[in-house]
């Protein structure tokens, strides 16, 4: 709800997204230099693990961020609900978890009410389709990946499930600080339209910043979360999520 609140503020949804990742790269650093949390000290083998989790998360957020700009919250939350199909598909491909079958017909309302609602939206947008879709497959794939990764990276001192969060995070915000420069040209008319006074300037950055610290909490624990549950159990809880924002938004 945050995030659609910025983003009627101002129309740059790869900046705001990007913030929000930097802004827990942020509290990551607060934490090791502060030594509130003992820092990781990564192996080689860790990192290149870490890589492409990163990158996944990243485009996951991008793509996320931009659907709720351009679309309605709950329509958004409506398409991402079929997140647990992406993960059931990817975990029988990646780590040759083969799902029962009562789960497999399971997802048939989920894909069956996504449809439906999609249908009958009356605010439907095909570029917020479309890029919550693609939201979707990398958060799974982030998800996948990281518990294919776990064995690796946890060879690496101090590389705590939090830790491990906080890394791809930091390796997300570079990757998607280079995609802002695709909105640098109208960056500045933006932001003086959006804050003409110092004070809508505060306002606006303190919102900004809310969301990324919303947006961090809740990842970190879901990356908890994961490392006990497998990625398809992990998605089907989630989807409960969608109800609470659908609420929220409502209210």
């Amino acid at each position: 709800v945050k995030n659609k609140q910025a983003h009627i503020a101002l129309a740059l949804p790869l900046t705001i997204a990007t913030a929000q990742v930097a802004v827990g790269a942020v509290v990551a650093a607060f934490l090791w230099v502060g030594r509130i949390r003992t820092p990781p000290k990564l192996s080689s083998t860790a990192l290149k693990a870490l890589l492409p989790i990163g990158l996944f998360h990243g485009i996951g957020h991008l793509t996320g961020v931009y659907a709720t700009a351009v679309g309605s919250v709950s329509f958004v939350q409506v398409v991402k609900s079929a997140g647990p199909v992406w993960a059931c598909l990817l975990s029988s491909l990646m780590l040759r978890q083969n799902s029962s079958r009562r789960v497999w017909l399971s997802l048939v309302p989920i894909v069956g009410g996504v449809g439906l609602a999609s249908a009958q939206e009356l605010s439907f947008v095909w570029a917020a389709f479309l890029a919550s879709a693609a939201s979707d497959v990398a958060l799974a794939l982030r998800n996948v990946l990281s518990k294919k990764s776990m064995d690796a990276t946890k060879q690496a001192e101090n590389m705590t499930p939090a830790n491990t969060f906080y890394m791809f995070t930091i390796l997300s915000a570079a990757f998607c600080l280079p995609l802002t420069g695709l909105e640098w040209k109208s960056a500045a008319a933006a932001w003086r339209a959006a804050a003409p006074t110092k004070a809508a300037a505060t306002a606006l950055l303190s919102l900004i910043v809310q969301s990324g610290l919303y947006f961090t909490a809740y990842s970190e624990v879901q990356f908890k979360a994961l490392d006990s549950v497998s990625p398809v159990t992990h998605a089907v809880g989630n989807t409960m999520r969608r109800v609470v924002i659908k609420l929220a938004h409502r209210a």
